[in-house]
């Protein structure tokens, strides 16, 4: 179906390109055709009588502005042929180009083809006779490839390094593009061996543009599907990835296409080569996706903010920056290709290469040190290497370069960004060296080095906080709430002497270093050197230092310097604050409205200017539009500059000027539906807010090293997306909530180490904490200690917590910031911006279960001496009465909590909820509850992961045929011989007789007659059956390429009669598993599962069950996760686990990996007596997945039953 509103968008930028000057167009006019138009060309190598008349023809019309274009053609008669070729290879160029995209795109290619020509004569003479030339005999046309990318400005981001150890070239980059000439045979057949070696390395490929033709710039897309990479779930939550989206890798080369041999031979500074990394839908982005990723440094909202609306391009969505920023592409524009060169030259890793060429940087401009510690280095290189094979998937831990054949430049530049990209949270963002440490933090930092940090929080080095307030809006409002109310705490404490220190438990680091400029503004009483300044002007809530005297028209945003020598202290650009006095009704008198705003233009003593934000002081939650003006016509105010460095204030100081920022902040909603209005927008750009501001939300949200997400379903966002209700904790109404997914990292990594100690089933106890508002920046960050005494230690020294709720609810601040006269100041508290209106906050903690070793432990409390026994799990908030019925309207709407399964608590220490009663957490929030052998099917994951293998129907054909040559297969057989490098079934007999003496499983000997032999389902789809068939050929090649002893399954694909129907083998478990001893006694070699598939796979998971031989049952002692009907017990084969992208390899591996966990007991047999054995049924198999997936409070599939039942009554021999 046509979507609706294509004619209006594109008659609206045929609108639009009548009005834009392009050049060598002089005039655009609609015809009467559908979409249709002319426009005229004038060239003065044309002669100036000549003018081209080219008409066009929009194709796909009902698809604009993605799937388009444009038919182009001269209405004049005897055009030169290279015109006429011009218009002619324009169509596939303007694919989803707009309409005054594609007029640029086609001026300038005809433009370029005429200067071409022009240079051994003119094309046209006066007499407007067609000039032919030699060039045009020869068939020498312009290059449509390289004309396309003229409208782009790539800049020079190349790397620039002083290679101390390979010096500095002096080539050029670019090489002179020649129109038309085809790439030299012999060098297309490097390109396409290197390009299939990326595909032969598990990874896929796309054919931008060029390569085949000398371009002055080649693209090419190397990509790998998120499910590939083997993150975790919360890994790819933190990170805002989904499964089935892709890390793509873009890698452009200006000028001529470079081996790895070249690039090795060249300096490090000559290098050609830039690099991109994006997450995308697609594996292959656009032309216009993949050349807008390389435009770097342009504010595309701010050239024509009038046209903003005009600029969205829907197809860019498909393309988009990482969660860590653009990190990974200054460290391999920068490093990449120096660290290759080191590796290659010195046998190094890339920690190791890495660690040199830091050393080399800082010793370059000191004597030559020829006397490296090769010693050292091969340590390290041995710590790095069993690192990767630890957290990386095998097919990006495989060394490439230490084989002996010809090096692939893009296979290795592929797994050295992957290889950075999955291991993140190890490195510094800003200098790339490695973090030393043991936890597997979620959100990738810095390191300690001061500089890092700097450009970390200043600079925008770190993750994009553009991303975070779209997906975690709420987050960042608790956030800002958090900060603005430690900021109100400082300045409360500090009435009456501003010089006082911040109190430790609200606010204890300040954002200090950043060169954070604030408005010459103080607080009351605030002591002001007089050298630094000359006069101070006091107004009702604080003092302006050196302000301006000025008369503001706040109607037009202009101001009139009183005295005109001012003007010599202001420049445009800079930001300055026009501080009014409300006249008629309005705030009271005491109260002053503050305009942030940043100089436009001076002209002589006015000033225009571009107000950004205003609100009063003190800060009253008004919106602009509800500010009183400040008379008719013009009021006599003053205005300061916003010259101060932050770093020379204060603490009081400090927490003033902080708190002026974050008032002149806008609402996270507002920046949300800034951001996603327009892709091309960036906060740190939008005039609406202050750049010190913004400077200010990135320390907060990046500072911020806990991961914490939104639970509830609030009305704020509008997005049901952001919500978790199957984390939810019932029976704590009025209150939003919160987790956290992670805690500090540090924090975490002695929390984990502690809870080694303990010996219960149970190895936490969960217990509330209520603390005041103010103190919950601080809280979040370095977590709960007991540094400041706040409300009296009648049980001794350390952190207090209650079992119940209401215990520590009269801790929570409810009465404002421990005011003495009882009086409710909250309102000074709340952010006033914020859509969460937070009045007082409890967390929920998860203690290290050592009560006995509690400095108090009472029927109401628990006191707890040591902090690394604490973690914030909950965080619970209570917004403002006014709002709260309108914020959490959509919980009150929905129906009861949706909770997977609920987390069992020490039965001596019970914490309750509000109502008294015991309180029911999801065993998911806990991650002491989870089940640490999923980290183990993961690393199995991890050990055989291969990437992508085969080719795939999602693939472009034109990839798939670019990858071959001509003398080897034509390209209507690619697809068939890519399928015969596949070997065949007899291959892995053939390799498991070789190699016996590392298993005894042997394939082919199973007794398939003895086994349910079902015939297809009636519900075989043809959807269905298409995916199915996809698996059966991965499983096929993944088997046919790995030992049998490495691989632990096998699958006979040469029986398979019914695609729905699989029978699967497990063997050679490791020989010091319980399971694997009994399998010996017994004489059974392997474990035979039936895998069958229902109606709406693979939406809906397979059903996988053992047959035989049979398992000792959970409640006799048995594991496995294995249940007594046979039925495997995993969340994965439920509704509530599965996803679409999980692949059968994955299941398989999984499966086994949980047959050999040894937790909460070993997996046995039931018997080793082969007299007393018999198979699983089907029918006592879906009774026990049944019953077990109800106790789990998993979904069980709503095709299972069918599944079940379609296959069973065919054949007689499988019993109910």
């Amino acid at each position: 179906m046509a979507r609706t509103g294509y004619r209006d968008r594109y008659r609206a930028d045929h609108d639009s390109a009548g009005l834009q000057s392009i050049p060598n167009i002089n005039s655009i006019s609609r015809l009467e055709g559908d979409g249709e138009f002319v426009f005229t060309y004038g060239h003065p190598q044309l002669g100036s009588s000549y003018v081209l008349e080219v008409r066009v023809v929009p194709q796909e019309y009902s698809s604009y502005p993605s799937e388009h274009f444009f038919l182009v053609f001269a209405c004049n008669q005897d055009i030169p042929a290279t015109i006429s070729k011009t218009l002619e290879d324009f169509m596939t160029l303007s694919s989803g180009l707009r309409v005054q995209e594609a007029l640029r795109v086609l001026s300038q290619n005809i433009t370029t083809s005429i200067v071409d020509e022009g240079r051994t004569g003119s094309v046209i003479d006066e007499d407007n006779d067609t000039v032919m030339t030699d060039m045009e005999d020869e068939g020498f046309g312009s290059n449509e490839d390289d004309e396309e990318f003229e409208d782009f400005d790539f800049g020079d981001e190349d790397a620039s390094h002083d290679d101390a150890i390979f010096g500095l070239g002096n080539e050029n980059k670019h090489s002179t593009s020649m129109a038309g000439v085809k790439t030299d045979p012999e060098v297309l057949r490097r390109i396409r061996r290197d390009f299939r070696a990326v595909r032969k390395a598990g990874f896929k490929v796309g054919r931008i543009c060029g390569f085949d033709e000398q371009n002055e710039n080649h693209i090419v897309s190397i990509s790998v599907r998120v499910d590939k990479l083997c993150l975790s779930d919360e890994t790819r939550e933190a990170w805002n990835l989904r499964p089935e989206e892709f890390i793509v890798l873009l890698i452009k080369y200006s000028g001529d296409y470079a081996n790895f041999d070249e690039v090795i031979d060249r300096a490090a500074g000559a290098s050609n080569l830039d690099f991109c990394l994006r997450k995308s839908t697609k594996y292959k982005p656009t032309v216009r996706q993949a050349t807008s990723a390389f435009v770097s440094g342009k504010d595309k909202d701010s050239e024509n903010p009038a046209n903003a609306a005009s600029q969205i391009v829907d197809d860019d969505e498909d393309l988009n920056l990482l969660a860590i920023g653009k990190s990974i592409d200054t460290f391999m524009r920068s490093d990449f290709v120096s660290m290759l060169k080191l590796r290659w030259t010195k046998g190094l890793t890339w920690d190791s290469a890495k660690r040199e060429l830091v050393r080399l940087e800082r010793s370059m401009d000191s004597a030559p040190q020829n006397n490296i510690d090769v010693p050292v280095l091969q340590n390290a290189n041995g710590a790095d290497e069993k690192s990767n094979e630890a957290k990386l998937p095998a097919f990006l831990a495989k060394e490439y370069l230490l084989q002996h054949t010809e090096i692939s430049l893009p296979v290795v530049a592929a797994q050295f960004a992957m290889r950075f990209f999955v291991r993140c949270t190890d490195y510094c963002m800003v200098c790339h060296q490695k973090v030393e440490g043991n936890f597997e933090a979620l959100k990738p930092y810095v390191c300690g080095d001061s500089l890092c940090l700097f450009q970390y929080m200043a600079m925008g080095f770190g993750p994009s906080i553009d991303l975070e307030v779209i997906n975690h809006p709420n987050v960042v409002d608790l956030l800002i709430s958090f900060c603005y109310a430690g900021l109100q705490k400082v300045l409360f404490h500090s009435q009456g002497n501003p010089a006082a220190p911040a109190p430790t438990n609200a606010f204890r680091e300040f954002p200090t270093g950043l060169n954070l400029q604030v408005p010459r503004i103080v607080p009351q009483g605030y002591p002001v050197a007089a050298e630094r300044f000359e006069k101070a002007e006091q107004i009702a809530n604080a003092m302006l230092l050196d302000p301006i005297s000025v008369q503001f028209d706040w109607s037009c945003s202009t101001v009139k310097l009183t005295y005109a020598n001012d003007a010599d202290r202001l420049r445009a650009g800079m930001w300055v604050v026009v501080v009014a006095k409300p006249l008629g009704k309005g705030p009271s008198p005491s109260l002053d409205v503050l305009h942030h705003g940043r100089i436009e233009a001076i002209c002589g003593r006015k000033v225009d200017l571009h107000i950004a934000s205003s609100h009063t002081l003190p800060p009253s939650g008004r919106t602009m539009d509800d500010l009183p003006a400040t008379g008719d016509g013009t009021s006599q105010c003053h205005m300061v500059l916003y010259d101060q460095n932050l770093d020379d204030l204060t603490s009081h100081g400090k927490a003033f000027a902080m708190a002026l920022l974050l008032s002149a902040t806008p609402p996270v909603a507002s920046m949300r539906t800034h951001i996603t209005e327009n892709r091309n927008r960036q906060l740190d750009r939008w005039s609406q807010l202050v750049p010190s501001a913004a400077k200010l939300l990135r320390w907060i949200v990046a500072s911020n090293r806990s991961f914490i997400v939104q639970v509830d379903d609030l009305s704020t966002d509008n997005d049901t997306g952001l919500a978790r209700p199957n984390e939810r904790i019932s029976g704590v109404d009025g209150w939003l909530q919160f987790r956290f997914a992670q805690g500090s990292p540090e924090k975490e990594v002695r929390f984990q180490e502690e809870l080694k100690t303990v010996q219960k089933p149970q190895k936490t106890i969960l217990a509330w904490h209520g603390s005041d508002v103010c103190n919950w920046h601080s809280i979040i960050r370095q977590g709960l200690d007991f540094k400041v005494v706040a409300n009296g230690r009648a049980y001794g020294d350390g952190v207090y917590f209650g079992r119940d709720f209401a215990t520590s609810l009269g801790y929570s601040g409810l009465r404002g910031m421990g005011n003495p006269n009882g009086a409710n100041i909250l309102p000074l508290t709340i952010w006033p911006n914020s859509s969460l209106k937070i009045t007082s906050a409890l967390s929920l903690n998860e203690i290290v279960n050592k009560p006995h070793e509690f400095k108090t432990n009472v029927q109401f409390c628990y006191v707890v001496q040591h902090v690394h026994w604490i973690q914030c799990r909950y965080l619970f908030v209570k917004p403002d009465p006014s709002i709260a019925s309108t914020l959490m309207g959509s919980m009150s709407k929905g129906t009861s909590n949706i909770m997977s399964s609920e987390f069992e608590q020490d039965p001596q220490h019970i914490a309750t909820g509000p109502s008294g009663t015991k309180l029911c957490v999801p065993r998911v929030a806990i991650p002491s509850a989870q089940d640490h052998t999923v980290e183990k099917p993961l690393s199995s994951l991890k050990r055989h992961a291969m990437g992508h293998s085969g080719d795939s129907d999602d693939e472009d054909a034109d990839d798939i045929s670019f990858l071959l040559s001509d003398d080897e297969t034509p390209e209507g057989d690619t697809r068939k011989r890519l399928r015969l490098d596949t070997s065949t079934v007899s291959d892995i007999i053939e390799l498991s007789i070789v190699q016996t003496d590392k298993t005894d499983f042997r394939p082919g000997t199973l007794d398939l007659t003895s086994l349910p032999q079902l015939a297809p389902p009636s519900y075989a789809t043809s959807q269905a059956q298409k995916t199915i068939g996809q698996e059966i050929k991965k499983l096929q090649k993944i088997q046919a390429s790995t030992p049998l002893h490495e691989l632990g399954w096998y699958i006979d694909f040469e029986n398979m009669t019914n695609m729905f129907h699989w029978i699967a083998e497990l063997h050679s478990f490791d020989g010091s598993l319980p399971l694997a001893q009994d399998m010996q006694k017994a004489a059974v070699t392997s474990i035979v599962l039936e895998i069958r598939f229902g109606r709406d796979f693979p939406m809906s998971p397979p059903f996988v069950r053992v047959i035989r031989p049979r398992f000792l049952p959970f409640m006799h002692g048995g594991g496995g996760h294995v249940t007594a009907g046979g039925a495997m017990c995993m969340e994965l084969l439920t509704t509530s686990g599965w996803t679409p992208v999980n692949s059968l390899e994955s299941v398989l591996l999984q499966v086994r990996m949980a047959m050999c966990s040894l937790e909460p007991h070993p997996a046995r047999l039931e018997s080793t007596n082969q007299a007393h054995r018999a198979d699983y049924t089907i029918g006592e198999a879906f009774d026990a997945y049944t019953r077990a997936a109800t106790g789990h409070g998993w979904v069980v599939p709503k095709d299972l039953q069918e599944a079940v039942t379609a296959m069973m009554a065919r054949v007689p021999n499988e019993t109910k």
